[in-house]
């Protein structure tokens, strides 16, 4: 199946943009201006009057990401946001943030997950990994803090209610405790009491309807129906009501109880009959999350496959979801020619399968498209799709490698081939069937290489002219190891990465693919290749000069000099020396790299397992950015994989926790000047970002005058682009006008001008 929506449109220099996907969602709720949908790391806005959709995530406004629990206050007209690592947000009516990172970062040992919040009279009752937490929601503190449990240890709360002068609050499998309100001294543990007649089971939800209370029990089989306490007033007791249905949420409306189900919404009246009911809407099949009725009878739904649904009274549906990729797990990206490609497959830290099915994601023209199993008989059958390699001649072709399943060939949106043992030279593993394409790469003669891991035949080629050439590297290549990387060196010799033992293959077939005899092969260890004493690589990319880059568990290894890999005087793997506050260091020496790209300025881009992303210098000795998630927007610093965007130059950064991505200042240079273009032009007086001129021949100088011939600006190009902070040298702003970039090839050879306009605001 394809899905496809309108995207927001390209960012400036320097700023970040978040590539989540909202299919997803999981709570709404409803003001009289606004309605709020949260998926797990964005916060969707939608303006019931001139209908508008905001998102915003943690690059707009939001503290955190993997939002855990909402309501709204309606008290004080503001929502408020519980996210997994305790921090609480306030959004006032204004869309303006409030944080509120106490239980963060306080010293509180174990999980601080906030499960739900309940609110009433002017404070909010929130369900935590630690017990009660109490706001006052006015002035937005906590204010005061319920540790319930036996001698008034943490009890991981999931719900709480207020009943008849009680606060009842239900735990993780320890039972529902409850306390009198008129207690003086509720942080007191000995206040409260555990209710014997509930047992120690999976509660999901305190709550009440027409002054009854009900605990709702979830089974944790997704088939299997939940149960219900009700409360009497004197005992609890097993209710019938919603008998054989998955309950997720319970909301009330004047009088009016709607619950969402696995597959359905239903609103109840005051005396629990069933008085309306949403299974389809305009050919829609929910799976609700959450539902909530507003007072114009308008239904709003947080659903778990189709995102934002607004349901008019006449049951009419609009998808409200905004464009994003059909998935959550993003390991592998891969960009060429304005498309970048995402792939969801991977390998355990044992290099096994994850066997995950979720198809493949495009981002091309700022939107995304998902090819998922339901439109292709391929992606019904390949799991674990882990690399991409775009054929150089034609950009709408591409091959995707499995992890378990061999090869898939796509033009054109679909599937042309799925390559195996049966049609090709892929071999599978001898123990059991199972084909490992760990890494593919085309040649400079459109010759397509590719790894196979964990057999005798580890490299394998398929020739432009489709034929299929197989080489046997035995005992380089066993049942036991996975060269999964691979990198063609600028002399078509074939580097092949050994993932978890350390070790470096490299082949020169001296182009001569039936006549194995004259091959070089070479294998390099910790003691033939000076590789590092760790046991990890990771990741390796070549860069505009043809070095080689090594990410491994313990930094960054480079070969300066691939060619000569078999001589005498060959070139061993060696680290960068850099002097950091004074002190000379080893290039990333304490940490995993995990992914490297090269940007269109040669500069190297470093992603690390636990320390987020780093932009070096082109030799790698100067440190020219460090995102991290406590900087920057990116959602963890468990990076996964980088690509860049070669005619925006926007970088993308997979992370264990979402794609987002950032402008930078770098794209691929031109072999003309045919495509120079300014970015943003017109420029806006009161415009406070960078002026981008894009399309240049690498390494182009470029001067900026006024139209009188005064230089305002003179620098050198990263590749294809050039950045102006629309000031002279001394700082000032330029006043509004226009301004020439002049633009010439290194050689002087072609010579291109660009005008910008700097507009007034009425213009």
């Amino acid at each position: 199946m394809f899905y496809c929506n309108t995207s927001s449109a390209q960012v400036p220099i320097g700023q970040w943009r978040e590539h989540y996907p909202y299919f997803k969602t999981l709570f709404t709720q409803s003001s009289e201006q606004k309605t709020y949908c949260a998926t797990p790391k964005v916060l969707l806005i939608y303006n019931k009057s001139d209908h508008d959709l905001r998102r915003i995530s943690t690059i707009n406004g939001l503290s955190d990401v993997e939002i855990s629990a909402m309501i709204y206050d309606t008290d004080n007209e503001q929502l408020i946001i519980g996210y997994k690592s305790g921090n609480i947000d306030f959004i006032d009516r204004f869309d303006k943030i409030y944080n509120l990172p106490s239980l963060k970062n306080s010293n509180i040992i174990g999980s601080k997950e906030i499960k739900q919040i309940t609110f009433q009279s002017g404070l909010a009752y929130v369900s935590s990994g630690i017990g009660v937490i109490v706001l006052n929601t006015q002035k937005r503190e906590i204010k005061d803090t319920y540790l319930y449990g036996p001698m008034g240890i943490q009890m991981a709360t999931v719900s709480v209610a207020l009943h008849n002068g009680y606060i009842y609050a239900a735990t993780e499998l320890q039972g529902v405790y409850r306390a009198p309100l008129t207690a003086p001294n509720l942080a007191d543990f000995n206040n409260w009491s555990k209710i014997p007649d509930l047992p120690n089971v999976n509660y999901s939800h305190l709550f009440t309807h027409v002054g009854n209370l009900y605990a709702n029990i979830k089974d944790p089989d997704y088939w299997k129906s939940d149960s219900i306490f009700v409360f009497n007033g004197s005992n609890w007791q097993i209710s019938s009501f919603l008998a054989g249905e998955k309950n997720y949420s319970f909301r009330n409306s004047e009088n009016k109880l709607i619950v969402s189900h696995r597959d359905i919404v239903r609103v109840y009246n005051e005396n629990l009959q069933e008085i309306d009911f949403f299974y389809t809407f305009s050919g829609i099949q929910p799976q609700p999350n959450d539902a909530v009725l507003d007072n114009s009878q308008y239904l709003w739904v947080a659903d778990r496959n189709k995102g934002f649904i607004k349901i008019d009274p006449n049951k009419n549906a609009e998808v409200l979801t905004p464009n994003g990729p059909l998935g959550e797990n993003n390991f592998s990206l891969s960009s060429k020619k304005g498309k970048v490609w995402m792939l969801p497959g991977a390998w355990t830290i044992s290099l096994g399968g994850m066997f995950r099915i979720e198809g493949i994601h495009l981002f091309e023209n700022n939107e995304w498209k998902t090819f998922s199993r339901e439109g292709s008989a391929a992606l019904d059958s390949v799991y674990d799709l882990v690399r991409t390699a775009i054929d150089p001649s034609n950009s709408n072709k591409a091959y995707f490698s499995s992890w378990g399943r061999g090869l898939i060939e796509w033009e054109n949106d679909k599937e042309i081939m799925v390559y195996n043992n049966i049609n090709s030279t892929l071999k599978p593993r001898p123990e059991y069937y199972w084909i490992g394409v760990g890494d593919i790469k085309f040649d400079k003669k459109n010759n397509l290489w590719i790894t196979n891991a964990h057999v005798n035949e580890c490299l394998q080629l398929k020739t432009s002219n489709n034929q299929w050439k197989s080489f046997n590297l035995f005992p380089y290549c066993n049942s036991s190891k996975g060269f999964v990387h691979l990198i063609i060196d600028d002399n078509n010799q074939k580097w092949l990465f050994n993932q978890r033992g350390n070790e470096i293959l490299v082949v020169d077939d001296k182009a001569s693919y039936d006549d194995v005899s004259d091959d070089n092969i070479k294998l390099l260890t910790k003691s033939e290749g000076n590789l590092p004493a760790g046991e990890e690589i990771y990741c390796a990319e070549i860069d505009k000069d043809g070095k080689i880059w090594v990410g491994t568990d313990q930094g960054v290894y480079v070969f300066f000099s691939p060619g000569s890999i078999f001589s005498e005087n060959n070139d061993k793997g060696q680290q960068i020396y850099i002097t950091q506050d004074g002190i000379v260091q080893l290039l990333l020496e304490t940490e995993a790299v995990t992914a490297i790209a090269v940007d269109g300025g040669n500069r190297k881009w470093f992603g690390t397992a636990k320390s987020g992303v780093f932009l070096m210098s082109e030799n790698g000795t100067e440190l020219i950015e460090h995102f991290t998630r406590e900087n920057s927007p990116l959602p963890s610093n468990a990076i996964l994989s980088i690509a860049i965007n070669d005619a925006t130059g926007e970088v993308f950064f997979s992370t264990d926790k979402g794609l987002v991505a950032y402008m930078g200042t770098a794209t691929e240079a031109k072999q003309d000047c045919n495509d120079l273009i300014a970015f943003p032009n017109p420029v806006k007086e009161d415009y406070t970002g960078l002026i981008a001129i894009r399309g240049l021949i690498g390494n182009s100088e470029v001067k900026i005058t006024d139209t009188a011939g005064n230089l305002v600006y003179k620098t050198t190009s990263f590749g294809g682009q050039v950045v102006w902070d629309g000031k002279w040298p001394n700082g000032e702003k330029v006043a509004t006008g226009i301004y020439i970039a002049h633009c010439a090839a290194p050689d002087g050879s072609k010579s291109c001008p660009v005008k910008i306009l700097i507009a007034a605001q009425n213009q």
